[in-house]
């Protein structure tokens, strides 16, 4: 049975294959004409980056794939004769990221790489919404930036907040602007730097800023008519 998401008011089918989810491409093109979801299905796969994409994934992961009968298809592909369906690409090159289906969840399904893929080429903001809610449907969060939280020490930000002041007041708007400031002032109130991504925490405090008058007594130490070095 298909799980079901909603993308920006349009039902997408995911199907698990083999342990993986496939995202129902005929749903994603019916987003842009639901009259003609086939015909932009088959536009896409006569695309030649399309052809090389498809082929570049299936030598990675499959190992039964047939590099003769894809080198023929990558040959003809953008050509104006060229044609090419889900079902030749399947049973002409024994493909597995691209699924066709038929009955009451029929259509044509592909793996989330691949559907991704797809899913850009039919609408840049229909792949970023696409993405996140399909990685929560699989129990397989999108990655944050850099790879983890960008607001570390979350639990202390307040505090942070309230011991910046006008400082944290006046953060940039998003999440790295209030997250930067909050832990600048963090620093300040503990001594301490919290641990960022690639960076391990100091304990050491941040020195304290020279004072004019040092310079001063420096200068008055200097030799009379000599330049201080």
């Amino acid at each position: 049975m298909a799980k079901k998401i909603d993308v920006l008011a349009r039902e997408v089918r995911i199907a698990v294959v083999l342990d993986q989810d496939y995202i129902c491409l005929t749903d994603i093109a019916r987003y842009k004409n639901p009259d003609a979801s086939d015909d932009l299905i088959r536009n896409w796969l006569r695309n030649r980056n399309t052809i090389e994409f498809l082929g570049i994934w299936e030598q990675i992961n499959n190992p039964v794939f047939k590099s003769v009968e894809f080198d023929g298809f990558r040959k003809h592909a953008g050509l104006n004769s060229f044609t090419l369906t889900p079902k030749q690409w399947i049973e002409r090159t024994g493909a597995v990221g691209i699924q066709s289906k038929t009955g009451r969840y029929g259509g044509t399904y592909a793996h989330t790489d691949i559907a991704f893929e797809f899913a850009a080429w039919i609408s840049v903001e229909f792949k970023l919404y696409l993405i996140p809610k399909a990685s929560r449907t699989s129990g397989k969060e999108s990655r944050r930036p850099f790879g983890r939280d960008p607001t570390p020490c979350r639990h202390l930000l307040p505090q942070a907040r309230r011991a910046g002041g006008a400082e944290a007041g006046a953060a940039a708007p998003g999440v790295f602007g209030g997250a930067m400031t909050a832990l600048t002032a963090l620093t300040r109130l503990t001594g301490t730097r919290p641990a960022l991504p690639g960076r391990p925490a100091s304990t050491h405090p941040r020195p304290a800023p020279a004072h004019a008058g040092s310079m001063r007594s420096i200068r008055s130490q200097s030799p009379k008519g000599g330049r201080h070095v």
